[in-house]
């Protein structure tokens, strides 16, 4: 009796743990969701809100030729430059989104998820804004339906033996779901905004270019609503540019690269440690209640006349 109580007290604690996890990873990964004024996500007023402080903003997308086996690519190009007309950031990207969306089915009355994929085009609308540590680039197309907001920055301090890196840390999307042509089937009309943030994308030393072929694959958002954005073919310098060609030195990104929060890996490590230590501790105390009783059995039993 004693061990299946035991056995039960181990099962609920595991649910709890694991209910508990969701719960923060659902918070690391599903990010905030609000509906908003399509106006206020235009890159004019997004800008707006950092000023021109820290960079002059302007950006002139161009594109860029990149052959893949026999086939040749036109990629957005874009240069972002600092107030004093300088280079700041150069990216050269290729990206899809593949947003979920809500649609009535008329037959059953109920709503399925649908997947519309969109491509990022040439003719893309660009601002951006380079800080000390920070470097930040605005995207806009498709007449104002589509957003993405792309935060780098830098990582520690350099030092003698090791410089700096920087790394691509906050992602958000915004999609204008009144666009039926862009969203058949849907009856709804908001602004979704998403967001991650907390990431270690293309993590690579300062005054570096980071290259990159593989598909790096990132989650923004819950599945209903949820957008994944693939980069491929990206070629980014986020610091430490000095012209419009990008850095000699090149940090090329490892094969099967997946998106990872920094505590995405260290919230499992510590709830799977807290669940052994609460089995192992129920575990002990079971051993030493048993030994207990079965010594006082013995005891009770040697007393009797």
């Amino acid at each position: 009796m004693s061990l299946s109580i035991a056995m039960k007290a181990i099962l609920l604690l595991y649910i709890q743990l694991i209910f508990i996890t969701d719960q923060v990873m659902c918070q690391q990964t599903g990010a905030n969701q609000e509906n908003v004024d399509p106006a206020s996500m235009s890159t004019d007023s997004i800008f707006s809100q950092f000023g021109q402080d820290e960079g002059s903003g302007e950006v002139q997308p161009t594109v860029s030729n990149t052959t893949d086996g026999n086939e040749t690519n036109t990629l957005p190009h874009f240069v972002v430059k600092d107030a004093s007309g300088n280079p700041c950031f150069l990216a050269t990207l290729n990206a899809t989104l593949q947003v979920s969306y809500r649609v009535a089915e008329g037959i059953v009355h109920e709503a399925y998820i649908a997947l519309a994929e969109i491509q990022l085009p040439e003719d893309v609308k660009a601002k951006g804004i380079c800080g000390q540590n920070t470097t930040r680039l605005f995207l806009e197309w498709g007449n104002g339906t589509f957003h993405i907001n792309i935060t780098f920055t830098i990582n520690g301090q350099k030092t003698e033996t090791e410089n700096a890196t920087w790394s691509l840390t906050d992602l958000s999307v915004s999609y204008d779901l009144s666009n039926h042509h862009v969203f058949p089937g849907t009856s709804e009309t908001d602004v979704v905004t998403i967001q991650r943030d907390n990431l270690a994308l293309f993590t690579t030393p300062v005054g570096y270019t980071h290259v990159c072929d593989q598909n790096m694959k990132v989650s923004v958002g819950p599945n209903e609503r949820g957008v994944t954005v693939n980069f491929h073919e990206v070629k980014i310098a986020a610091f430490g540019v000095t012209s419009s060609e990008y850095p000699p030195d090149v940090k090329v990104c490892p094969e099967n690269v997946e998106a990872a929060d920094n505590d995405e890996i260290l919230v499992p490590l510590i709830v799977a440690c807290c669940l052994s230590a609460v089995v192992v501790i129920i575990v002990i105390a079971y051993v030493i209640k048993r030994k207990i009783q079965t010594t006082r059995d013995q005891t009770d039993y040697k007393q009797m006349p």
